[in-house]
């Protein structure tokens, strides 16, 4: 409960500190100030939070979340239901507002929704649906949590799992939902990876329990929750349930068939983290943004003030000068982008450089395998599927600990390169902030860096399944050919197969970190851009504003000069009070 009260106390003040920076923007005229501040309130406000339900299709997922909203929201079916992204969000009224790829929009009825992200209904989503938000006032969704229910990965519906990739950027927490038919799946320990590297907390349901016999419970439990920690790499905590039964019984009202669906004991504690934890990264991300602009507006006020004292050519002066300090500084932030495309350019060499010596080596060790299984299958005219698992497995299983060994490699490597480009770009923000400061001889502040500068140092990779190539082959020779031609057939299309197989997931690899590099590349030099211009900008802002107000108030210059005075001490309190938000903020996450 302490953890709560600290949390709510935090976000009272939080909110204050923002409702005072609206209305220093209202009497200052800032537009802009206003509507950033504002816009910060409203996001601490309504405590908006993504969490996605992800895992493979027919896993129950569509109908875990109808569970939980207590009502039939989303259709369920059985084939693969759900072909879009379906957002539910609080709305008082049931309603659908379909976006489509060409930027339109519908509203509808909860009753058309099937029309839209049903495979039946919206084969291979023919009409383009972008995505879908579902209004609803179900209890959950009113506590600002957006339950997204995803397309199942693994179906035969290749789209259904591109949609759900490229939908887990946007995800702040996950709930994965495997099944008790056919728990943890390889394709499912695949897709945990890619899902673990956005979700900052994961959650994990075993679905359709009520399907196993009541013996077979606890082994199915612990093989699921072995999997899952060995797939995610830490140990997970596992939430046996039926939705079905849950739904069924939330339904009729059944409220000992909750707590024996196993549902119960989920709701509390995604309830306790989104009371806990959801409020800590929110709060302290909303913070940090709002000593930005705090820090912003400072240095624009001081300046007005400054120059407000000065004779008009003097104030036309320091802007010109201010201008070539930014050219200056520009020159500096484009010798700092070329650095870090330097050094990951480098680390790019260094994983081909790994790629290199894994290909063969890989390659031959595969081969070595694959001819010692052949040699010893008592059929060779039976042993292609065999093979074409024991290969699969066998690659996936060396690759993810050669994974393992690179990531712990590259991290190292990603830290220095990437601590090198901070530790410059603090350099040069702090240089450009001194001369500026000296220029109008007042103390201005660089702006704090945002969590963009946080990067993680996780790569993903999605091991597709491998050619079916020997299983081809094995039709031309299962029944007639003779046991030895069978062997020596076998064996040439493995010496084919396999270097071709171990090649195009290096191929994979590369790009996976590639693509990732470059990412953290754009994140980095866009807080880079964004802090340099973010303060020459307010600086500007300040020179140009004085001279707007001077020659609009010539003969009251004192009155003016008062005001600016009083605002910025009004903008000093608001820069402490954020202070002391962030400390509480950091003073929780060392307890929580």
């Amino acid at each position: 409960m302490s953890t709560a009260l600290g949390i709510t106390e935090t976000k009272v003040e939080l909110d204050g500190l923002l409702t005072e920076l609206v209305s220093i923007g209202e009497d200052r005229g800032s537009a802009d100030l206003s509507r950033r501040a504002a816009e910060l309130a409203t996001r601490l406000q309504e405590q908006r939070f993504v969490v996605a339900v992800v895992g493979e299709f027919k896993r129950g997922k569509s109908t875990f979340i109808n569970a939980l909203l207590g009502a039939e929201v989303l259709p369920v079916g059985a084939i693969p239901v759900t072909s879009a992204v379906t957002v539910a969000t609080y709305g008082p009224v049931p309603k659908v507002e379909v976006t489509f790829g060409n930027g339109t929009t519908q509203v509808a009825g909860l009753d058309a929704l099937a029309s839209f992200v049903t495979e039946r209904e919206n084969p291979g989503n023919r009409r383009n649906v972008n995505r879908v938000v579902v209004e609803h006032p179900a209890g959950p969704l009113a506590e600002g949590v957006r339950l997204v229910d995803t397309p199942g990965v693994g179906s035969i519906h290749q789209h259904n799992t591109d949609t759900t990739r490229q939908f887990l950027s946007e995800v702040d927490a996950a709930v994965f939902v495997t099944s008790a038919d056919q728990p943890v799946s390889h394709g499912e320990r695949v897709f945990l990876d890619e899902v673990s590297d956005y979700a900052a907390r994961m959650f994990f349901v075993l679905n359709k329990i009520d399907v196993l016999r009541p013996g077979d419970v606890e082994e199915v439990i612990d093989f699921a929750t072995r999997a899952l920690s060995e797939a995610i790499g830490r140990q997970v905590a596992v939430y046996p349930m039926s939705a079905l039964g849950a739904f069924r019984a939330r339904q009729d009202g059944d409220v000992d068939g909750v707590d024996g669906s196993g549902l119960s004991r989920f709701e509390w504690d995604f309830g306790e983290f989104l009371i806990d934890e959801k409020a800590k990264v929110l709060a302290r991300s909303v913070a940090r943004n709002a000593e930005r602009l705090v820090t912003e507006e400072i240095n624009t006020v001081t300046v007005e003030a400054k120059t407000m004292r000065l004779p008009v050519d003097e104030a036309t002066n320091l802007l010109t000068r201010l201008e070539d300090v930014a050219s200056r500084a520009s020159v500096s932030r484009r010798d700092l982008e070329a650095l870090l495309a330097m050094e990951t350019s480098q680390l790019m060499r260094a994983i081909e450089a790994d790629l290199a010596s894994l290909r063969p080596a890989e390659t031959d060790r595969l081969l070595t395998e694959a001819h010692q299984l052949l040699d010893e299958h008592p059929n060779p005219r039976s042993a292609a599927d065999d093979l074409d698992g024991a290969i699969k497995e066998s690659l996936r299983r060396s690759i993810y600990a050669w994974r393992q060994t690179e990531d712990l490699k590259l991290a190292e490597m990603f830290r220095a390169a990437t601590a090198r480009f901070s530790a410059e770009t603090a350099i040069l923000m702090e240089r450009t902030t001194r001369l500026c400061s000296q220029l109008f001889d007042v103390d201005l502040s660089p702006p704090p860096h945002t969590d963009a500068l946080d990067i993680d140092s996780e790569f993903t990779f999605a091991f597709f399944d491998s050619p079916d190539e020997i299983q081809m082959t094995v039709e031309a020779i299962r029944r007639r050919t003779p046991t030895s031609i069978a062997r020596r057939m076998l064996r040439r299309k493995l010496d084919e197969d396999i270097p071709i197989l171990v090649d195009k997931h290096c191929g994979r690899l590369r790009w996976d970190y590639s693509q990732r590099l470059d990412k953290v590349r754009s994140r980095l030099t866009g807080e880079l851009v964004d802090r340099l211009e973010g303060t020459l900008t307010s600086l500007r802002r300040g020179v140009e504003q004085a001279q707007s107000r001077r020659a609009a108030s010539e003969s009251d210059l004192t009155a003016a000069t008062a005001e600016l005075d009083a605002t910025l001490g009004r903008l000093k309190a608001v820069a402490t009070g954020l202070r002391r938000v962030t400390e509480t903020r950091h003073d929780h996450q060392d307890s929580a």
